[in-house]
C-alpha cells in the first residue's frame, strides 16, 4: 500500500491515502485484527468545509493512517505504551489510558474533496479540514 507522496509530511510520517488511487480491496493491511480501542471525535461544518478533530494524545503522527474517501474518512493508528510500563515493573493501581491499535471509521454528512485535505496534529488533536464538493450545475437544453 503506498500513501500519497504529495501529503506525506516527510518530518512527521503521516500517511494520508486516497480512495481514488487505491481501492478498498488493496487496504487489507489497513483494518487491524484486533481494536484496543476507539479515540473521541468532534466533527463539525463551518462554511464549505468539514472539520475533524480527534484525539490522539500521546501518538506519534507516524503511527497513524487516514484513508480518505469522498463520502467517509478510516483512521487508524496505534497509541504505544511507555517502555518502562511492562508486567514485571509495578504494582498497578488504576490504568485508564488505552493503549494498542485504535480504528475509527467516520462517515461525513457532506462529499469532500479528498486532494485538497488539510491534515495537522498539535497538542494531542487530529485536526482535518475538509473541503466540502461544489455542487455541479448541467444546463439542459
Amino acid at each position: 500500500m503506498k500513501s500519497d507522496p504529495e501529503t506525506t509530511n516527510q518530518k512527521n510520517t503521516l500517511r494520508v491515502i486516497f480512495e481514488d488511487r487505491v481501492g478498498l480491496s488493496d487496504l487489507e493491511d489497513f483494518f487491524p485484527e484486533v481494536i484496543n480501542w476507539q479515540p473521541l471525535f468532534d466533527l463539525y461544518v463551518v462554511k464549505d468545509e468539514i472539520v475533524v478533530t480527534i484525539e490522539v494524545t500521546g501518538i506519534e503522527p507516524r503511527d497513524v493512517m487516514i484513508y480518505c474517501g469522498k463520502t467517509y474518512l478510516l483512521v487508524k493508528g496505534k497509541r504505544r505504551s511507555p517502555e518502562y510500563l511492562d508486567k514485571n515493573c509495578c504494582v498497578f493501581h488504576n490504568l485508564e489510558i488505552p493503549y494498542g491499535q485504535f480504528y475509527r471509521r467516520i462517515d461525513l454528512p457532506l462529499p469532500i474533496e479528498p486532494h485538497k485535505i488539510r491534515v495537522r496534529i498539535e497538542n494531542g488533536l487530529l485536526t482535518m479540514q475538509l473541503p466540502v464538493m461544489k455542487e455541479k450545475f448541467i444546463a439542459i437544453d
